[in-house]
């Protein structure tokens, strides 16, 4: 019994630790606006994620799975830029890409 245990304790931290974002950029408040189709069981919205930023990046790593974006942009002290999106499907993440650097 013992060691089915500590199998099962060892399988959930290695996919705990393969889950794991960097820690860049943590978010702190999240705002989401969805629209439904119950026609084809898919929905649009829009998500605005306020974030801390921990120390200086150009690029956002988010959880996404199965998610599509038509758009990104990113907001610091005013300043707007729009994000270069790439997605990871087998990792269900997107990957913000900035031209220039967020500060901490």
């Amino acid at each position: 019994m013992k060691n089915s245990r500590l199998l099962l304790l060892v399988c959930l931290t290695a996919l705990a630790g393969a889950q794991q974002l960097p820690r860049m950029v943590l978010p702190e408040n999240y705002q989401l606006t969805l629209t439904p189709n119950f026609q084809t069981d898919k929905f649009g919205g829009d998500e605005i994620i306020r974030v801390r930023v921990a120390e200086p990046t150009s690029a956002i790593t988010l959880n996404a799975a199965e998610i599509s974006f038509e758009e990104a942009t990113v907001t610091q002290n005013g300043a707007t830029q729009k994000a270069q999106v790439s997605t990871d499907p087998k990792a269900e993440t997107a990957r913000l890409t900035l031209s220039q650097a967020l500060a901490a």
